[in-house]
């Protein structure tokens, strides 16, 4: 077993280790949780991965990586790309806590501050507002899709 540390967003440390329910801050990953998955398939890649700006990795996520990844090379693109898809399923995740909380008529904005909460994501870490934009595009997505309308990028 080899421990690797991972730049990682603030608001992105904190999910994932609410996630994981790690103790010591020591996420493990194996091939028996969905974190350890991406991270074999990420670290296997053969191809290079054109990432953007890293200026806001500002926590640090230890990763034990299980038997098989260990000898592995981590890079630094590498890492980036592991922010992005975490960054895809804390957006994701968050859309569907706020859909499961308007089905129980509360609204979106509260949801939003509830899954904050409950993941103790800081106003500093991950804003309210900006989460509900995000929500907010990704619903819009989602009704356009149900519709089978044309969405523009």
């Amino acid at each position: 077993m080899r421990t690797v540390k991972i730049p990682i967003k603030p608001h992105l440390k904190k999910f994932v280790l609410k996630t994981y329910d790690c103790e010591n801050e020591i996420v493990k990953a194996n091939k028996h949780n969905s974190l350890g998955i991406m991270i074999e398939s990420v670290l296997r890649l053969k191809y290079e991965i054109h990432v953007t700006s890293v200026d806001k990795y500002t926590e640090v996520l230890e990763i034990e990586l299980n038997q098989d990844c260990s000898n592995l090379e981590v890079r630094a693109k590498r890492i980036a790309y592991v922010n992005y898809i975490l960054e895809k399923d804390f957006k994701a995740t968050m859309f569907l806590f706020v859909q499961a909380q308007k089905l129980q008529a509360i609204p979106a904005l509260t949801g939003i501050k509830n899954f904050l909460k409950y993941y103790e994501i800081s106003e500093q870490d991950y804003g309210s507002d900006s989460a509900y934009r995000q929500w907010t595009r990704m619903s819009n997505d989602e009704y356009n899709r149900k519709k089978k309308r044309l969405v523009l990028l």
